[in-house]
C-alpha cells in the first residue's frame, strides 16, 4: 500500500462524522493549522493505544473486515471498546451473525484456497457472543485504502517535503503521513484535492531509526 514506507501523518477524515479537530487531536496537545488551512499534529495525539484485553477480539473483527473489505471498514478500539465499521446493510448482517458463532462466508474474491474462511473461523471462536460496538461509516476498508493510495501518490510527488511513511489512524478513518516538512506547494496541492479538513499532518525528522518505525507499526496494528 503506498510507495513509501508506512508510517507517515496526514490523517484523512473517511465518511466518519467529525469536527474540524479531528478526534486523534488533545486540547492539551501542539496541535495548529498551517497557513494553508492544514491541521498539523504531534505523533503522540495521533498514537492508537490498544489493551492487551482487547486483542482477540480486535484481531477477530480485523480478520472480519479483511474478508468483508467491500461492506466494512476497519475494526478499531474506541474509548476503550473494540468497534466495528459498518459501511452496508450487508455489512451490518454479517457482524451479527459472526458475533452470534454463526458461519460466515468471506467474500470469494478474498479468499484465496480458503484460507481466509479458516481463519475467520479460528478468529471467531476466540469471540463468540462477546459483545463490540457498531459504527456506520461512509468508507468501506477497501474505499479507505484505495485512498490512502491515491494521497501517498500525490503525496510523492513532492519529494522535498520528506515523505517517510504513511498509515491509516483506525479510529477515526484517516490517513497519517509523516514529513520532515510541509512545503507549500504540496499542502497546495491537497487542500486543491481534498480540502483543509480531510488531510492532518505530522512533521517528524528523517533521522527516525527503521527500529523505531518497525515499533510504531507493530503498535497501531
Amino acid at each position: 500500500m503506498g510507495k513509501i514506507t508506512k508510517t507517515l501523518a496526514i490523517l484523512v477524515f473517511l465518511g466518519v462524522a467529525a469536527a474540524a479537530t479531528p478526534a486523534c487531536a488533545s486540547s492539551a496537545g501542539a496541535s495548529h493549522r498551517h497557513r494553508s488551512g492544514l491541521l498539523i499534529v504531534t505523533d503522540e495525539e495521533i498514537r492508537e493505544r490498544n489493551p492487551d484485553g482487547l486483542r482477540d477480539t480486535l484481531g477477530a473483527y480485523d480478520m472480519l473486515s479483511h474478508a468483508y473489505p467491500d461492506d466494512l471498514g476497519y475494526a478499531n478500539v474506541i474509548n476503550g471498546e473494540v468497534t466495528i465499521d459498518v459501511a452496508t446493510d450487508e455489512g451490518a448482517a454479517i457482524v451479527e451473525s459472526f458475533m452470534a458463532g454463526e458461519a460466515v462466508r468471506p467474500d470469494p474474491k478474498e479468499d484465496h484456497g480458503g484460507k481466509m474462511a479458516q481463519s475467520v473461523a479460528e478468529q471467531q471462536k476466540k469471540i463468540v457472543n462477546v459483545q463490540i460496538a457498531r459504527r456506520r461509516v461512509e468508507y468501506t476498508r477497501t474505499a479507505t485504502d484505495n485512498l490512502q493510495e491515491e494521497i501517498i501518490n500525490l503525496a510523492s510527488e513532492f519529494r522535498s517535503a520528506g515523505i517517510h511513511s504513511d498509515n491509516v489512524h483506525r479510529p477515526t478513518g484517516q490517513i497519517v503521513l509523516r514529513m520532515e516538512k510541509l512545503t507549500d506547494d504540496l499542502a497546495a496541492a491537497i487542500v486543491d484535492r481534498y480540502g483543509t479538513e480531510k488531510v492532518v499532518v505530522v512533521l517528524e525528522p528523517a533521522r527516525i531509526m527503521a527500529d523505531e518505525l518497525v515499533k510504531r507499526s507493530t503498535m497501531r496494528t
